[in-house]
């Protein structure tokens, strides 16, 4: 309950007073193990959870909490070890098999995954999440081919079909064939109009082409036949319209997207930073971006955007000094080099502007507006 609660120290604590009084209390490890892997202190959590095994060998799900914990260490041979053995102590439940899959993937290891879904596709063919999460595992990998091939073997019966056949339309543009995807994305909505999730596929499809004016029409055609509350449909219109440097059709709808979701870290730094790049309502601008920061610290985008406030309301030290921070994150970004050299240069810091000016040109060589500034300082 406490836990629950948010209260997590206290239940630590308590859970720990139960452990002094009965030391093999299995329902009190678990639950203690749970909460260190919770808190991120891999080491107690790998220990409680070990105490659960000894104690019981069948707890299966006490393996798989093990495994996860090996796994955001690194530990992939030891985890796929303790995952192998909570398979044979489950009987071979499938289920576990997928959990793994699926756990791999969410730790950034598709190749893995791909074995799992693999050995899933062979033995449970029929069961389409298989070939669904192969397809994914491949796509992962840039595998795009096989993971087409894996995506076809989805049935449009199956809940994981539209999904697949968004993966499909990425897997086909990768192989150079953007005629396809698109007819597979608009024979689809012209069956099924109400698919969100297709719609913004084939208004993505459009803005990688750079057809934002297409994009937006998609979007803007869905939203005259339907309500809806998904704020990434304003997101995109937004940015669309930003691209199309009408800027105010894009704050409108910035504004709608983060409505309908206020804590949104990508709409309120867009909306801030729009706000920044034209020298209006910075007090909000620098609001708006100091909440994004809160949701996403350390950012480097979003540091940016908070620095270029401060260059805009003329706060050039504090510019110079939290620009530095955002290249910690993103060394290699020209804007952020840019933005740099122009703080500096309103220091009066040539030197360190003209090194900002060419770091911005080393990774953006076709900037002709940053190519300007270095040589009206050289």
């Amino acid at each position: 309950l406490l836990a629950r609660l948010g209260r997590a120290e206290e239940a630590r604590a308590a859970l720990r007073r139960a452990l002094d009084r009965d030391p093999n209390h299995r329902a009190a490890l678990r639950a203690l193990a749970a909460l260190e892997a919770e808190a991120g202190n891999a080491a107690q959590a790998e220990a409680l959870y070990r105490r659960v095994i000894e104690a019981n060998p069948h707890d299966v799900e006490a393996r798989f909490r093990l495994g996860q914990v090996l796994l955001k260490q690194g530990r992939v041979d030891e985890a796929l070890e303790v995952f192998e053995a909570a398979e044979r102590w489950s009987g071979g439940d499938p289920s576990l098999r997928f959990r793994l899959g699926i756990l791999l993937l969410q730790e950034d290891r598709p190749a893995e995954a791909e074995t799992v879904f693999r050995t899933m596709a062979q033995a449970h063919g029929e069961d389409p999440r298989a070939w669904y999460l192969l397809g994914v595992s491949l796509l992962a990998q840039e595998k795009y081919a096989e993971a087409l091939e894996a995506f076809e073997k989805v049935p449009e019966d199956a809940a994981e079909y539209p999904d697949a056949l968004v993966r499909r339309a990425i897997a086909l543009e990768s192989l150079d064939r953007p005629d396809e995807a698109r007819e597979l994305l608009e024979g689809w909505l012209a069956e099924h109009p109400d698919d969100e999730e297709v719609t913004l596929a084939l208004a993505g499809f459009w803005e990688d082409r750079g057809e934002f004016r297409q994009a937006a029409d998609v979007l803007e055609a869905y939203l005259a036949g339907h309500e809806t509350r998904n704020h990434r449909v304003y997101f995109t219109l937004g940015v669309l319209y930003d691209k199309m440097k009408d800027w105010q059709r894009s704050v409108e709808y910035m504004k709608r997207s983060l409505e309908l979701n206020p804590d949104d870290p990508h709409a309120l730094n867009y909306l801030g930073y729009t706000y920044a790049e034209k020298g209006i309502h910075l007090e909000e601008a620098e609001r708006l971006i100091r909440k994004a920061l809160e949701l996403k610290p350390g950012d480097g985008f979003i540091t940016d955007s908070l620095g270029w406030v401060y260059y805009q309301q003329g706060r050039y030290e504090e510019a110079a000094e939290t620009l530095r921070k955002a290249l910690e994150a993103q060394p290699e970004d020209p804007i952020i080099w840019d933005h740099l050299g122009d703080a500096l240069r309103k220091l009066g810091r040539t030197d360190e502007a003209r090194e900002a000016y060419r770091k911005s040109l080393e990774f953006a060589p076709d900037s002709e507006a940053v190519r300007r500034k270095l040589e009206e300082l050289e």
